[in-house]
């Protein structure tokens, strides 16, 4: 998954390596980190939040979802928002 491995390079660079770059470089990491880490939280608390197995509905509202949504649709929704693949940047 893209957006966990992203995270631990920024983490590393910014905890490791904050001396090698340009402020400016800097600034844009912490951005990056930033955003990165909203949109994992997002999705470690959907991956948390009940469900029907067999209908794949949430049974609870999320975020802006009522209950009875499908998860599918919540996929699509952070592929929408967050300009990212679910299968390849955010399932491991």
């Amino acid at each position: 998954a893209a957006i966990p491995i992203r995270i631990a390079e920024l983490d590393a660079i910014l905890t490791n390596c904050v001396d090698d770059h340009e402020p400016e470089e800097i600034q844009e990491f912490e951005t990056e980190l930033a955003w990165l880490e909203n949109i994992q939280e997002l999705w470690d608390k959907l991956e948390d939040h009940p469900y029907d197995p067999y209908t794949e509905c949430i049974t609870a509202p999320y975020i802006i979802f009522p209950a009875g949504t499908h998860r599918e649709t919540i996929w699509h929704w952070f592929e929408e928002s967050f300009g990212i693949s679910v299968a390849e940047d955010l399932m491991y």
